[in-house]
């Protein structure tokens, strides 16, 4: 059973791998499948929260929280987490979680 999970999971990432991309060693860029919630562009910054959610930040100042809705291990759905500009700042150059928050 864990060797056709293992299968299933090579078979999808590879399915969604950007062959475009030159990457060191056994590494892969790895396109994320999301086609739920809003459109997500331009991504500058990924970060994974407290709470094991990835969040994903561009240069317009938005962050967005990334879930995987269908459980197949790769994010499919895109919501927006905050604006940072709403804040007075310009965009976020990196992101960090404060006391698990």
């Amino acid at each position: 059973m864990a060797e056709a999970k293992a299968k299933e999971w090579e078979e999808l990432v590879k399915k969604h791998t950007d062959t475009s991309v030159k990457v060191f060693g056994h590494y892969a860029a790895v396109k994320l499948p999301i086609d739920k919630g809003v459109p997500l562009w331009n991504p500058t910054n990924v970060a994974i929260g407290p709470d094991g959610v990835m969040y994903a930040a561009n240069y317009t100042g938005e962050i967005y929280s990334l879930q995987d809705t269908d459980g197949d291990g790769l994010e499919d759905e895109a919501k927006l987490f905050c604006d940072v500009k709403d804040d007075g700042l310009r965009y976020p150059t990196s992101m960090i979680f404060k006391e698990n928050k």
